[in-house]
Parts: C-alpha cells; structure tokens; sequence
C-alpha cells in the first residue's frame, strides 16, 4: 500500500468524527501506528475505548491483525463502556494506575497517552512508569491540551486568560480547561519528556482551525455518559440527512485549512502532538 493510499484510508476512518481536534489526534495517532505489523500496544487512559475501537477497524483494514491492544484506566464506569463497546474483540482492557501500571517492565511495544497526562498530578512520574513498561526502542505517542490554543476553540476562556488572567476549569463552560490541571506549550511538554527519559522523534502543534465546540456537551458534562456515546456512535455511521450532510460539509470545509502549511502557526494548536522513543 502506498503512502498516499495509506493516508487516505486512515483519513476515511476518521472522517465520521464530528471534532475537528479529535479527528486530528486520532489520524497522527494511526499514521504512526501504521508502520508496525504487530507488537502490543497499550492506551494507557483509555476512557470508553475510542481509540481502540478505531485501531480495531484500522487493524481490519490494514490487515494488521497481530497487534495486540490492551486499555487501561483508573474509571470503573469507563472501563465498564469500553468492555461493552468492544465486546467480541481481541482487546484486554484492565483497571489501573498509570503511575503505578500493573505490567512488568519492557512489556509494550507502543503506548498511547492521549489527553491524559495534563489530569494527573505528577506528570513525570507517569512518563516515567509508562518508560518503565515500554521495551527498549519502544515508541510514545502522546498528545496534550495545548496552552497556545486558537481563540475559536475555546472563545470563552481565551478572553478570560489573554485579558484577566483568569479561566474557567470545572462545569459545562470549562472548555479546553475541562477537569485539567495544566495545559503544555511545546517547550513544557518537550522537557518533561525528556526528564522522563524519552529520546524525542517528533514534536508538532495540530488543529490550528477549528469550530468553537465544548467538549463537555457530547463527551459527558451536560448529558448521560451512555446517552452521549451512543448518539456519537450514530453521527460517525452513514450521515444521509440533508442537515447531517451540511454540518459535516463545514467540518470538513474548516478542517480542511488544517492541511494548508501557509495558515498554520508552529506552537498555535488545540493539541501537542508528541512520538519519541525509550
């Protein structure tokens, strides 16, 4: 399979996501899976199992069976959604810590640590622990909430702190700040890992355009958590409505200016995107 080709199917995967960040995150997070034929891969903070449902269907269609996936969060109720969600899969999906991970040491061959590190409060220490389970040459992939993020992400918050030094971090109007303790920029993040212990590949800032869009509205602040799964699940099936066609016609027109190099900003962002190696 081509490079081009490779790219256009994992862009198809993820064209039913309705948040420009997310479809961001999850298509770099598969296009560096894309060069592994097996090895186990471990989501470390995997919520609901969104990221392993889509590698699930991304290992159908690049016939990468032999990855391994395991999940893992310290959420009972999450954990609960995510077996549900990937029931009849070959996924093992465990409760744990991840500055304490109950696996032995070099066990992994990648993790994924997608907007979860910016939750936890020591930080180092769990980079350090997920070193600890990576094999040597294993490979971290990490995105974090970027403190650079566009004004139209997050409007509400970014008047707040660019005029009184101020946000919103908890409720239904928290925003890009949703239940976090920080937010990175790339020289925060690009040290951190390091400290860690990793060897950085690749630092970028993504989704530099975007539609305002509170997180807390689908992903589980003002509606039941099975109730925002579900209506999320139907939205990426086949959207034949006329309005679902037009809502998906300007995310994908917005998203777009995503792929054009002349309107993007080298630490602007919604997200820190972040592969390095043990």
């Amino acid at each position: 399979m081509g490079n081009m080709t490779k790219i256009r199917n994992i862009k198809n995967l993820v064209s039913g996501e309705i948040d420009i960040a997310l479809r961001r995150r999850a298509f770099e997070i598969l296009r560096e899976l894309s060069i592994y034929n097996q090895g186990k891969v471990l989501d470390a903070g995997c919520g609901w199992g969104y990221y392993l449902d889509l590698i699930v269907r991304f290992k159908k269609i690049f016939k990468k069976n032999r990855l391994r996936l395991v999940g893992l969060d310290n959420d009972r109720e999450s954990i609960e959604i995510a077996k549900t969600r990937l029931k009849g899969e070959k996924v093992k999906i465990v409760y744990g810590d991840i500055t304490d991970l109950p696996f032995p040491s070099n066990n992994f061959d990648v993790v994924i640590l997608s907007e979860v590190l910016e939750h936890i409060d020591d930080d180092l220490k769990a980079l350090e622990e997920i070193r600890r389970v990576l094999k040597n040459g294993g490979k971290l992939i990490l995105t974090v909430p970027n403190k650079s993020y566009p004004f139209l992400w997050d409007p509400l918050n970014w008047i707040l702190e660019h005029f009184f030094s101020k946000h919103i971090k908890n409720g239904f109007w928290s925003g890009i700040w949703a239940n976090h303790l920080r937010l990175y920029g790339r020289e925060d993040i690009t040290l951190i890992i390091k400290k860690a212990g990793f060897k950085i590949e690749q630092v970028e800032c993504i989704t530099n355009w975007c539609l305002p869009f509170n997180v807390n509205l689908l992903y589980g602040g003002k509606f039941p958590t099975s109730w925002s799964n579900s209506f999320l699940k139907k939205l990426r099936k086949k959207r034949k409505s006329f309005w679902l066609k037009l809502v998906f016609f300007v995310i994908n027109a917005v998203d777009s200016m995503n792929d054009l190099s002349l309107f993007l900003s080298r630490n602007g962002g919604v997200s820190i995107f972040v592969s390095a190696i043990k």
